[in-house]
């Protein structure tokens, strides 16, 4: 947030990251579903494994987005200064 031209380009970024890691998790989580739905777990066993699955997988992804932001700011930017 040092100036519009950085923050722009972060929020640019971002959204690229998203969008494709968003996909790629869309795929895994449907994969896991449909596997988890092949073996015939109660409602509840499912509910649980998923979240289980699914909750690390969205913490890490909010991390690596950071991360990954970061790292592409600081090649972009940083030697300008």
């Amino acid at each position: 947030m040092k100036n519009q031209e950085t923050w722009n380009e972060a929020n640019h970024y971002a959204a690229r990251y998203m969008m494709r890691w968003g996909f790629v998790l869309l795929l895994v989580g449907i994969v896991t579903t449909a596997v988890l739905s092949a073996v015939n777990l109660e409602h509840e066993t499912f509910m649980f494994v998923n979240s289980i699955l699914l909750i690390p997988s969205a913490i890490g992804f909010c991390v690596a987005l950071m991360v990954s932001t970061e790292k592409h700011l600081s090649r972009k930017f940083d030697n300008k200064l």
